[in-house]
């Protein structure tokens, strides 16, 4: 459990956040869920991660975990790991909570972990 805070940018020509003295600040907070060994132990383990942010900062979650060294696989723009779906990283919200816009309540929306990251 922990919170990571930088100050971050958006950099156009890159099409990345990077971290800069005097950026918008971001703060991430996560709590591990559940970590994995793979069977090669020379790569590190992997872990689900339950993450709430404030800022909604431009890739703020993928760039946070990356300074923190801990990069979403599949992530290769960030520095995480190649993973068998070139197409996609391991990044999923599974749920949101916000304000209601037309009336004084809390809206929550969840979905489970998609079914194709079991095998993976």
């Amino acid at each position: 459990k922990g919170v990571l805070i930088n100050s971050l940018i958006k950099d156009e020509k890159l099409k990345k956040a990077r971290e800069k003295a005097g950026g918008q600040e971001a703060r991430l907070h996560y709590e591990v869920v559940e970590t994995w060994k793979p069977f090669d132990t020379a790569q590190g383990g992997y872990s689900l991660l339950r993450i709430t942010i404030e800022g909604g900062k431009y890739h703020q979650i993928r760039i946070q975990l990356s300074k923190a060294g801990l990069p979403i696989v599949g992530d290769v723009k960030y520095g995480g790991p190649v993973w068998n779906n070139q197409r996609a990283i391991a990044l999923c919200a599974t749920g949101m909570s916000f304000k209601a816009a037309t009336e004084d309540k809390m809206v929550n929306l969840a979905i489970d972990t998609p079914k194709e990251w079991e095998d993976n």
